[in-house]
């Protein structure tokens, strides 16, 4: 049975891994977005967390996981997420993850598909192309320099292991940010129900996640007079909504797209 309340570490792969586990029922992970902590996700994770249980991670040399001498990959994060499901003896878990979360949660999903029940990726595009110019600009000029007198400096040297590894962590987010990619010939296979989020002022056009939802067959036909031609993943684009503010101002939005699709796609309930 796993434990609820305060946070605690699991060794997987050679790394303390951080998380912390609130409220009962189906497991959902939940995944943070990049330079931050668990803690990005506090205006949704309460509301997941009345129906089902939360298993919120500090993804590897992020927020209370400290960095080690590890490569410091999206894939070494999502077999790290595949290891604690292990270390806490559940088989199967539905992901949210929100950006660098989403990618790592996709990853989950194609290099461990039998321990992802379903997937909800917010504003994470399955390759960088996908990215606007502008911002895979700045994802190479990322550098601890740039982050002096900010909260993201503030937050990590309140929750960091190790607080001087500040610049290392930088350099590492700026060769992952900066690292090509592209899973577009993963997407139509995977085995479980998606749900793809994105805002209209997204870091990246929401033609893209429209794309990948077609990806899944969605948006190919008309679903019919009693919907006996719908997929079983889903997309949303929320109005007024940018990269930034989706997971905080606009909560209210998404806790119900999250909480819906985990509902419509219980075990009991849901065809992969």
């Amino acid at each position: 049975m796993v434990q609820t309340g305060e946070g605690r570490y699991a060794t997987v792969n050679g790394v303390q891994l951080y998380y912390e586990t609130h409220g009962s029922g189906r497991p959902v992970v939940m995944l943070h977005g990049g330079f931050g902590s668990f803690e990005m996700l506090a205006g949704i994770w309460p509301a997941v967390a009345e129906k089902h249980l939360v298993i919120g991670v500090d993804l590897y040399g992020h927020g209370r996981t400290a960095l080690t001498d590890r490569a410091f990959t999206t894939e070494n994060m999502a077999d790290d997420i595949a290891a604690l499901l292990v270390h806490l003896g559940i088989e199967r878990a539905d992901i949210i993850g929100y950006s660098v979360g989403g990618l790592v949660g996709l990853l989950v999903a194609i290099r461990h598909p039998d321990r992802v029940h379903t997937l909800a990726t917010i504003s994470s595009p399955i390759r960088r192309s996908a990215w606007f110019p502008e911002i895979r600009e700045g994802m190479a000029m990322i550098s601890a320099d740039n982050f002096i007198g900010t909260p993201v400096v503030d937050n990590y040297n309140r929750l960091a292991p190790n607080k001087d590894d500040f610049k290392r962590f930088a350099s590492s987010m700026r060769s992952a940010m900066t690292r090509e990619y592209d899973w577009s010939d993963k997407i139509p296979a995977l085995p479980m129900p998606v749900l793809f989020i994105c805002g209209d002022n997204d870091s990246f056009p929401p033609s893209h996640a429209c794309e990948v939802f077609q990806m899944r067959g969605g948006g190919l036909k008309d679903a019919g007079w009693t919907g006996e031609h719908i997929v079983p993943s889903e997309l949303a684009v929320l109005p007024n909504t940018t990269h930034y503010n989706i997971v905080s101002d606009r909560a209210h939005l998404l806790i119900p797209l999250l909480t819906g699709f985990l509902h419509r796609h219980q075990p009991s309930l849901s065809t992969p």
